[in-house]
């Protein structure tokens, strides 16, 4: 076997026993839902509902298959993701743990299995063939001069997430204890700016691998700074996903960026899956601690010295590690959405649908506009009190049976999957023009992966269309300002080469319809 991958591969390489499950996924899926659905009829609804949510999700990335012969990531991996895990495996490690059942959690898992069929199949219909789709050829086909603009952002990117992570820490913004019980109270402060632009630094990520080859010692540093600050400062602050998120984009990166790659991802997440594992359950802990909320990250000292009490607690915790991780996996308030509407509750319809007007007006310039990203808003409401240091909200799905009932989940989740093949579509036109905005739309599209489930309908549609402008006005700003830039961050024996690779004398994929300089 090949040491590196051949062209067109990436992915395949990477994870040769996810592909081949991949391939077959029409036919595992199917047995999954089948076995599922049977034992549904039998009386085990969670285990039968999990079992047929993992088959649904592994049918999804099917759909895609073809896709992953060339590009590093499919466009529905996402709502893959929800269906395995928060409508799957984590309502079977609740159900095996045989702690007290959650109520209504079949409700939930019937509402994404249904959404989700309905997303998938529209999705389907509506994306573009990928007969027609040129491979992901980033790095072999690289202009000198798109090679600068990419290092030039992902180094800008990185400067700006270690910045925000300080920023954020200084003030309790990110702190999940008690000193972030202020920040969280204001709609406005220094912080802000940076959460305005806060994913900006997640395209730092990204782009980290190519920026740690490609560029100077500089650019390396700032690499390693940026992963340190942001995931010790994460686990600090007790955020389970500023902790995880950069090794997760780092990986996509690994995958789309480095054409001969050392380690295989699958066999690293062997490896590092039961680990993250047991520190997702561990960080649970940490952050439940007296010495954590009564500590403050300017305080980082005190704040460590809460892992003592947190390894306590864990070990004195009435509740299995097998159930928290089920719960954490689910980690969202939909049983308690489908527990009470209408019962007690009645259906939101189009409640705060207008706020899509305001989608690009930043709270800076106008703190009083209407929330996109309502989903704690919606949980205050649901469970009647307030929220602090949590992220807790509804799904894609129990957004739309808040609203619509079981109706609007299916017709809800369709039309998204419309939305997002059209999305896709856009990219590819993209990449056929030769544009940055295609690059722009990958970027949005792999920052995506790294949200949980909790995502409704509004902030879903921020998520995928908010940061489009500022990744494009990154990359825009570096093609114009690589030059000056690119000074620090990339070497000159590769600014002024002839295009990397074994392709040199082909376009590049996805850049600029531009001459080299």
């Amino acid at each position: 076997m090949s040491h590196h991958p051949p062209n067109n591969s990436l992915f395949q390489w990477h994870f040769p026993v996810g592909s081949r499950v991949i391939r077959s996924g029409h036919v595992i899926g199917c047995a999954l839902i089948s076995i599922g659905l049977l034992m549904v009829f039998a009386g085990s609804r969670i285990l039968g509902l999990g079992l047929a949510n993992v088959g649904l999700g592994v049918i999804g990335l099917w759909i895609d298959r073809e896709l992953l012969r060339s590009w590093p990531l499919s466009p529905v991996a996402w709502f893959s993701a929800v269906c395995i895990f928060m409508g799957g495996l984590g309502p079977i490690l609740i159900a095996l743990s045989g702690e007290a059942a959650v109520p209504s959690l079949d409700k939930v898992q019937l509402g994404v299995f249904l959404g989700h069929a309905a997303f998938f199949s529209l999705y389907g219909l509506v994306r573009p063939s990928w007969a027609r789709i040129r491979p992901f050829h980033l790095v072999d086909t690289m202009s000198p001069r798109l090679l600068r603009v990419l290092v030039a952002s992902g180094s800008l990117a990185l400067l700006l997430s270690i910045v925000e992570a300080i920023v954020l820490a200084r003030t309790g913004a990110s702190d999940r204890g008690a000193f972030g019980t202020t920040a969280s109270g204001q709609l406005f402060g220094i912080w802000t700016y940076f959460v305005a632009f806060g994913r900006v630094g997640m395209v730092g990520f990204i782009l980290a691998p190519l920026v740690f080859v490609r560029g100077t010692i500089l650019a390396k540093v700032v690499t390693v700074a940026a992963f340190v600050v942001v995931t010790g400062l994460g686990f600090l602050s007790g955020s389970r996903g500023a902790a995880f998120t950069p090794l997760l984009l780092v990986a996509v990166g690994y995958v789309a960026f480095v054409r001969r790659p050392l380690v295989r991802l699958e066999i690293a997440a062997v490896i590092l899956v039961p680990v993250l594992a047991s520190g997702f359950v561990f960080l649970d802990h940490f952050r439940n601690t007296a010495g954590f909320r009564d500590s403050d990250m300017a305080t980082p000292t005190q704040r460590l010295k809460a892992i003592t009490e947190a390894h306590e607690r864990a070990e004195k915790a009435n509740v299995s590690g097998m159930y928290l991780l089920g719960e954490r996996l689910v980690g969202t308030i939909d049983n308690v959405v489908y527990e009470t509407t209408p019962a007690l509750i009645p259906h939101a319809g189009n409640q705060n649908i207008g706020a899509i007007l305001w989608l690009y007006v930043p709270y800076f310039l106008y703190p009083y506009r209407p929330i996109m990203v309502d989903g704690k808003a919606i949980a205050e409401e649901y469970l009647g009190r307030a929220l602090v240091g949590t992220s807790i909200g509804t799904s894609l799905t129990g957004d739309w049976y808040r609203r619509y009932g079981f109706a609007g989940v299916v017709v809800g989740m369709a039309l998204m999957g419309i939305g997002v093949g059209l999305y896709q579509r856009a990219l590819f036109y993209g990449v056929e023009k030769q544009r940055y905005f295609a690059l722009a739309l990958w970027l949005v599209l792999a920052t995506f992966i790294t949200k949980d489930s909790n995502m409704t309908v509004l902030s879903g549609i921020w998520w995928l269309f908010y940061d489009l402008p500022k990744n494009a006005l990154l990359l825009w700003g570096c093609m114009h300002l690589s030059p000056l830039v690119a000074s620090f961050f990339i070497g000159g024996s590769t600014t002024n080469s002839k295009p990397v690779g074994s392709v040199a004398n082909k376009k590049p994929v996805l850049g600029p319809r531009i001459t080299s300089s």
